[in-house]
């Protein structure tokens, strides 16, 4: 990735608003752990917070707005812990997608699930001596998280994947994540490919697209999408993004600003510095 320079949100925002405030239709995209919700520990305990679930909800039914959640958690994970109707979804980094009537489901992921089902099965008992190390199946991808493994553990925790990937590793490839590695197929797919795609399908023709998000897997979308107003969550240093704000709290307030819309209005940003 070449070096890149985000600009803060805060210090853009009249640009951005500008460009809002005339555009025909919006396209919102957003990641869900680190970017609309904060990380926890456990993946089982991140919530989505009350205010920003309020916001989405007047954001999907606002008048030329697609708004899509676009997350590594499996597609039913995600759409269970947002649960805003009008919404489209989008689960194992964009490999499943559903919402306003479009379906999808990559084909390579789809045709990899019963070796990933034995990968993640003989990684599990691997992971039996390393207390903290858990496997996630997504079914169509899958995570190591080592989270709440002990410093000196990660490494025997990391081997035991690439050990239990080796019998298969022509089919998978491996991704990093915050805490956590990510199981792949091998295939061209990613969330810029998604967005792409429900681009193409459901978005109105010249929208502009906004995309939010935290992890490493995000980067293909802000790489995809350079005429976009792409924005990192959190550490802006080696992003592709334009633009960064500094945690969820910031998103949500923003997200509140986008759904009232209003000319004169903007988040409440304060504290974000470049």
């Amino acid at each position: 990735m070449e070096e890149h320079n985000c600009e803060s949100l805060d210090e853009a925002f009249g640009e951005i608003e500008a460009q809002i405030l005339k555009a025909r239709a919006i396209s919102l995209y957003l990641d869900f752990d680190g970017t609309l919700a904060p990380i926890a520990a456990d993946p089982g305990e991140v919530r989505l917070p009350d205010s920003t679930r309020a916001a989405l909800e007047r954001v999907a039914w606002r008048a030329r707005m697609l708004a899509a959640i676009i997350s590594g958690r499996s597609l039913f994970d995600v759409r269970k812990r947002v649960g805003v109707p009008g919404l489209v979804y989008g689960g194992n980094h964009g490999m499943e997608i559903n919402g306003s009537g479009l379906m999808f489901v990559e084909p390579t992921a789809a045709a990899c699930q019963e070796s990933l089902a034995r990968i993640c099965d003989d990684l599990e008992a691997r992971l039996k001596a390393i207390p903290g190390a858990q496997i996630e199946n997504k079914r169509l991808t899958a995570t190591l998280h080592y989270r709440r493994v002990r410093e000196e553990d990660v490494r025997a925790a990391k081997e035991a994947l690439f050990a239990s990937l080796e019998p298969h590793n022509q089919a998978f490839r491996v991704d990093p994540g915050r805490k956590a590695l990510e199981i792949l197929p091998q295939t061209n797919w990613n969330k810029g490919s998604a967005v792409q795609l429900i681009q193409d399908f459901l978005a109105e023709s010249g929208s502009l697209i906004l995309y939010f998000g935290d992890d490493r897997s995000d980067e293909y979308a802000f790489e995809a999408l350079p005429n976009a107003i792409t924005v990192k969550v959190g550490n802006p240093q080696d992003s592709a993004a334009r633009y960064w704000v500094e945690n969820p709290e910031k998103v949500g307030e923003f997200l509140q600003w986008l759904a009232d819309a209003a000319p004169s209005g903007r988040p409440s940003l304060e504290g974000i510095s470049r």
